[in-house]
């Protein structure tokens, strides 16, 4: 596969949840060790966000995929911090509002659905999922 969707898959991935600057070292780190031609170079760095955004994208539906569908619920627990950097990327690449507008939702439902259940342990709301 194409190195910028390699390394962003490390880099981006929800489970380890790296901090931004980890993240950058890891990814300065890469670059100061590998092969690639200046040429090279500057498409990795050019479609290294969008390779991110389409790990974290494909990540997030997994893990929606395998907690709604396949009753899988530990992998829900990843949706938020793929949600979160799905969302720091869009903020930087803004060719992409309809995208931005669906993942704004997907934030809202979610925190919803995390005030209706905390609210139902502490037994003042309802809880209707």
């Amino acid at each position: 596969g194409f190195s910028a969707y390699d390394i962003a898959s490390l880099i981006e991935d929800p489970y380890l949840n790296f901090p931004e600057s980890s993240s950058a070292a890891i990814l300065d780190c890469y670059l100061q060790h590998s092969v690639l031609l200046p040429t090279e170079m500057r498409t990795f760095l050019t479609a290294y966000p969008y390779n991110a955004l389409q790990r974290l994208l494909q990540a997030m539906a997994a893990y929606a995929y395998l907690s709604s569908i396949r009753g899988k619920s530990w992998f829900e627990r990843f949706i938020i911090p793929a949600r979160e950097r799905v969302s720091a990327w869009l903020g930087k690449l803004p060719e992409f509002p309809m995208l931005t507008a669906v993942i704004d939702e997907v934030r809202t439902i979610m925190e919803n659905r995390t005030n209706l259940w905390y609210g139902a342990i502490r037994g003042d709301r309802k809880l209707q999922i």
